[in-house]
């Protein structure tokens, strides 16, 4: 339950983010999160690792032991880092 409420709250800061209703910092300050449409080019390579690194656990399923309760949480790391 505490991995759906978080993935919720994740997906509003980004949407918040992103139509910048959201800002993260003191723009009077003038430090903030200036939200960018141009991505950086190593946005890819680091979606490449973060989704080997959680692909990664369905090494550590043992035939035998429930991978079932594993599912979810792949699902999750995966979906999150891509």
């Amino acid at each position: 339950m505490a991995v759906w409420i978080g993935a919720l709250l994740s997906l509003a800061v980004a949407y918040g983010l992103a139509t910048q209703s959201l800002i993260v910092g003191s723009p009077a300050g003038r430090w903030h999160y200036a939200y960018s449409e141009l991505p950086d080019a190593r946005w890819a390579a680091y979606a490449a690792i973060a989704s080997l690194a959680s692909c990664s656990l369905a090494i550590f399923v043992r035939p035998g032991e429930r991978a079932r309760e594993w599912l979810p949480v792949l699902v999750l790391l995966c979906a999150a880092s891509g």
